[in-house]
């Protein structure tokens, strides 16, 4: 595996130097018996390392230090129950909850999917993030538990989050990656057994030194926090997300009709965000793309998430308008059901995108040209993969592409085998043999193996670690350890959330008034403001 470039070597040495700072904080304030501030700093150290990639996808340093502050987190006043191999009741645990956006749809289509069972949603940190309707509407499939309204800092939550698991008979972790509040409440031996669902597997995350099980969503997941975060290969389980895919509504001739396409038109859907597409060395996905463009005047690309500017303003303006960026739309549904043939983003995949194409029979080609060892920044889908065109250069992408668009009779048949594939591992009984499975291989490791022992997790500057560096540079929250820590204020305690505002101002990094407000109180005061805004609507609709 080649290594990062000087610049970047430098760059993640940085980054890591950083990390390793915000720890040694902590620590400082653990020794001092600042419980509070030690987690808030731990949690902001968390979030620098998954903004600002360090050359680690894992921190046992960071994990020992929560597990200090496990013990002395308040015990549960209940013992936890036995494990069981067929739970009954099923604890979700999420830092927030989304109203747009698939992990937050996930767990939910997992409880519908799963519905033998008794589950609960516990959130973390919701914030004043709006809770989604689909969670507290009449026909909620749970209703959940808030854990950031009541008075006090991250230690309240995990002794709260502690309690609560002593009610269940497994938790099932699908939690930000910076999320310290679990590794806090679920450290040590009395705790049920803990499932981590491994959805963001391309960054660093915490939670390694608690899961009995880490469920992937996919093999390369697996194999990058076997070899880069120390997780025991015995502890990995591989498995298909929940998904409840689209049904189709339209046929591809009236959904093109739709969106002003003659029924000849070959359309080629991709839909991610932007930064999903931005080059970062190497091929791009529109230079991929282009070329057979050129050739089949009949064949037309739309992309949901980027804007018609740039690249892709340069590239529709080369194809006289048959690349079209369409930005953020409301539903990518009409335009997946025009498509005949969808594009996966490179050199970031986006795999729920591509699950729901493929779902209402559109054949798949994604991109596996990334560098040695970055193929956890591709799609590879368990139950799927053999029917997705995978080529690894690009003369085999511009291959793939000109039979995808001359081929009716392959699009159909690929298509069709695609869409079963997906319904098949996604959904229904296949589905839930899988899930079975994993409950029953965390109780087994939780009776028989009891807590983890993580492996190594080194720090490295290999190609994947410059890669990985370079995807989240392309986001807007790689904004260095300052910016953590002023996003952990309120969770610090007034004295330490003084000191520490005082040292960042100095350092010309100045927090907001809102910055310094307590995070548990925030909630109540967006609902008052809502409330206001409400009544103001009423009396005075313009």
């Amino acid at each position: 595996m080649s290594g990062a470039g000087a610049e970047a070597a430098a760059a993640l040495e940085a980054n890591d130097a950083s990390l390793g700072a915000l720890i040694a904080t902590a620590r400082e304030h653990l020794a001092r018996g600042r419980d509070d501030a030690a987690a808030a700093t731990g949690q902001a150290a968390a979030q620098h390392a998954w903004m600002n990639h360090a050359g680690r996808f894992a921190s046992p340093e960071l994990e020992a230090l929560l597990s200090e502050l496990a013990d002395r987190c308040a015990p549960a006043a209940t013992a936890p129950r036995a494990p069981r191999a067929d739970p009954d009741d099923v604890l979700h645990v999420l830092t927030q909850c989304y109203p747009t956006g698939g992990s937050t749809r996930e767990v939910v289509r997992w409880l519908e999917q799963d519905g033998d069972r008794a589950h609960r949603i516990c959130v973390t940190r919701q914030e004043t993030t709006p809770m989604p309707a689909f969670l507290t509407g009449e026909d909620a499939v749970a209703r959940p538990i808030r854990l950031d309204t009541a008075r006090g800092g991250l230690m309240a939550r995990a002794a709260a989050l502690r309690e609560l698991a002593m009610t269940t008979d497994v938790v099932v972790l699908h939690v930000h990656p910076y999320d310290v509040v679990p590794v806090i409440a679920l450290a040590g031996r009395r705790r049920p057994p803990v499932v981590l669902v491994n959805h963001a597997d391309h960054v660093f995350w915490l939670g390694v030194s608690i899961s009995d099980a880490v469920l992937h969503m996919r093999d390369s997941g697996r194999r990058l926090a076997e070899t880069r975060r120390g997780l025991q290969p015995a502890r990995s389980a591989v498995m298909a997300r929940p998904l409840m895919p689209p049904r189709r509504r339209l046929s591809r001739e009236e959904a093109k009709a739709r969106l002003g396409l003659d029924p000849g038109t070959v359309l080629l859907a991709t839909a991610a965000d932007a930064s999903k597409y931005r080059p970062i060395g190497g091929d791009a996905f529109l230079d991929l793309v282009t070329p057979a463009l050129l050739r089949h005047p009949e064949a037309v690309l739309m992309a949901a998430g980027p804007d018609d500017a740039g690249d892709w303003a340069a590239a529709s303006a080369r194809t006289g308008g048959r690349v079209r960026a369409l930005g953020r739309l409301p539903s990518v549904a009409p335009l997946h059901e025009a498509a005949d043939v969808y594009l996966d983003s490179f050199p970031f995949s986006s795999l729920t995108s591509l699950l729901e194409s493929g779902s209402v029979g559109n054949p798949a080609i994604t991109y596996r040209g990334h560098p040695e060892g970055c193929g956890v920044l591709g799609a590879d889908v368990p139950g799927v993969d053999p029917y997705i065109s995978a080529p690894a250069d690009a003369a085999a992408y511009d291959a793939a592409l000109e039979r995808a668009i001359g081929d009716a009779g392959w699009r159909q048949e690929i298509g069709a085998r695609t869409a079963e594939a997906i319904w098949d591992s996604h959904t229904g009984a296949g589905w839930r043999a899988d899930v079975d499975a994993v409950y029953a291989l965390a109780a087994e490791l939780a009776a028989t193996l009891g807590p983890p022992a993580p492996g190594p997790a080194p720090f490295a500057t290999a190609r994947v670690d410059e890669v990985v560096r370079d995807v989240m540079l392309q986001t807007p929250f790689a904004q260095g350890p300052d910016a953590a820590l002023i996003g952990h204020l309120g969770l610090m305690p007034p004295a330490q959330r003084a000191a520490t505002a005082l040292a960042l101002s100095r350092a010309g990094h100045r927090p907001s008034p809102r910055d310094l407000v307590s995070e548990w109180l925030r909630p109540r005061l967006a609902d008052a403001r809502r409330w206001v805004e409400a009544r103001r609507g009423v009396v005075d609709p313009a």
